[in-house]
This record gives structure tokens, sequence and C-alpha cells, in this order.
């Protein structure tokens, strides 16, 4: 993305912390299987994003390392990755 021109972006933030689930079919799924439904379903909802606005900038947040293949993978898709050290997301209130 380019600092110097105005774009829409969307945004996925997508946190992942050890031994935690968030149901019990995941629960189920061993640590890198999570991580890699949760990362799809992120790429999926941005690739989709693009695909019907082209215009704008799609940005992946993580707080995780992703492998290099995998982020070229993702990356060649039109998708920006920004790695963010956080274990909580809330929207300001004044968020409209």
């Amino acid at each position: 993305m380019n600092s110097d021109v105005q774009q829409d972006v969307v945004a996925n933030a997508l946190c992942y912390l050890d031994n935690t689930s968030s149901s019990f079919q995941l629960s189920l799924q061993g640590e890198r299987n999570r991580i890699a439904l949760y990362l799809n379903c992120s790429i999926v909802s941005l690739r989709s994003a693009l695909l019907h606005n082209p215009a704008i900038a799609a940005v992946l947040v993580v707080n995780f390392d992703i492998p290099a293949r995998r982020r070229e993978e993702i990356e060649r898709l039109g998708i920006a990755i920004q790695r963010i050290e956080f274990v909580t997301f809330r929207m300001p209130d004044a968020f409209p």
C-alpha cells in the first residue's frame, strides 16, 4: 500500500492464543489445524472483498508468524499481512 494515497481498506484481525478454542468441534482439532482453518477463512473473506471491490486494499492482521511459503501465497492474492502483538481486539466506542 502506498502511504501517500488514501485508499479504502478492508481488514480481518486474526488473533491466535495457545491452548484456547472457540468451540467444542475446534477443540478436537490440533493447534496447527485450528490456525489453518481460521487463516483460510480470513483469506477467503479478504479475497472475496477484493474481487467485488478492486479499488480497496485488503489487510490480514495477525499476532503470529505465517510461514514464508504461505505468506507468499497470500500476498500473491493481493492481501497485505501486518503482524501486531495483541491478545484482544475491541472496536472503539465511536465506531459507526
